[in-house]
């Protein structure tokens, strides 16, 4: 068995990223799709079977969609789960 090192732990941590940076990115990437949409925030709402604050909390970054949810705003926006994160360009 292979047990990391040090150095090998410093690479790895360089690698892992702030989930809060990652939040903020998945917020901007949703209010951006919705504006691109012309969508507002209660028809988002209504497209998820959710309340208005919760979808608003999730454009604010203030919390996570359920995978379902995100899987549904990936369809509906025709994009992939990585890049509703924020975690892809294209």
């Amino acid at each position: 068995m292979n047990e990391t090192g040090p150095r090998d732990l410093d690479l790895l941590r360089r690698n892992i990223r702030d989930p809060g940076e990652d939040l903020a990115r998945m917020a901007a990437v949703l209010k951006a799709k919705r504006q691109a949409l012309g969508l507002r925030l209660k028809d988002m709402a209504d497209l998820l079977g959710i309340t208005y604050q919760s979808y608003q909390n999730y454009e604010s970054g203030k919390a996570v969609p359920t995978l379902a949810h995100f899987i549904r705003l990936a369809d509906l926006f025709d994009v992939s789960l990585e890049y509703l994160l924020g975690r892809e360009k294209v």
